[in-house]
């Protein structure tokens, strides 16, 4: 009888996987990927599935506490010793700019989009980025555009929102963008940077000075191994 463990080494020879993802009030929708490539992003892992299903079963990001999650009493002083709102009232995926680390094949990404918001998805391995920028293409009902384009061209072809061909999930799905971000690497944090503020531009804001350039992070089970380094270098990429 096969094993979860089994099931997995079988689905690293796999060239493409799919997914049924249900959206809260939509309803399910299959995702397709292709899969392949150098390091551990060249799969999907479980705990990207368990974060994408996470994020498309609760599009307003309710607080943990909400959810049945325990949260640490309140420790400033203030005679408030009940569990602390995460996100304010009546928040939601439509417009808020985030940014994935250690995007791998493109799940989350792919339903964070579909919700609403304008992601920045990214992995620090280069030959992952382009078939991480089509798989959220082909899922979107974008890849007439991207078929045939270079790097370049998709680091800007998807700078806009467009109006989203699976009705119900959201009423325009949000921009995506795949990039390549080595942890600790100042050039490419830069660069990713630069492209949440061409997703503030292209949607008319004008808070972003005044107001968090990244408003959400993304990140599932990103770090393999007991690197140090690799901790050290994921929490400098975070901090910036």
């Amino acid at each position: 009888k096969p094993t979860k463990h089994t099931q997995f080494l079988t689905s690293l020879h796999r060239t493409s996987f799919s997914e049924t993802v249900v959206f809260a009030g939509a309803g399910p929708r299959e995702l397709v990927f292709k899969q392949g490539g150098t390091g551990t992003g060249a799969v999907q892992w479980g705990s990207g599935q368990l974060l994408a299903h996470f994020l498309a079963r609760e599009p307003q990001l309710r607080p943990l506490h909400e959810l049945g999650c325990p949260l640490p009493a309140d420790d400033t002083g203030d005679g408030d010793d009940g569990p602390q709102a995460i996100v304010p009232e009546g928040w939601a995926w439509a417009g808020q700019r985030v940014v994935e680390l250690g995007a791998g094949l493109g799940l989350a990404a792919t339903v964070v989009a579909m919700c609403g918001a304008d992601i920045v998805t990214t992995d620090g391995v280069d030959d992952l980025i382009d078939q991480l920028q089509s798989n959220v293409d082909v899922n979107l009902g974008r890849q007439a555009e991207a078929d045939g384009c270079d790097r370049q061209r998709n680091a800007t072809a998807q700078l806009t929102p467009c109006e989203d061909t699976m009705s119900g999930v959201a009423t325009r799905a949000g921009a995506a963008v795949a990039m390549l971000l080595p942890w600790g690497d100042e050039e490419c944090t830069a660069a990713v940077k630069r492209r949440v503020l061409d997703f503030v531009e292209a949607r008319g804001s004008s808070g972003a000075a005044s107001a968090a350039l990244t408003t959400v992070l993304v990140v599932a089970d990103c770090v393999f191994g007991s690197d140090r380094r690799v901790h050290k270098q994921l929490v400098q990429t975070i901090n910036s």
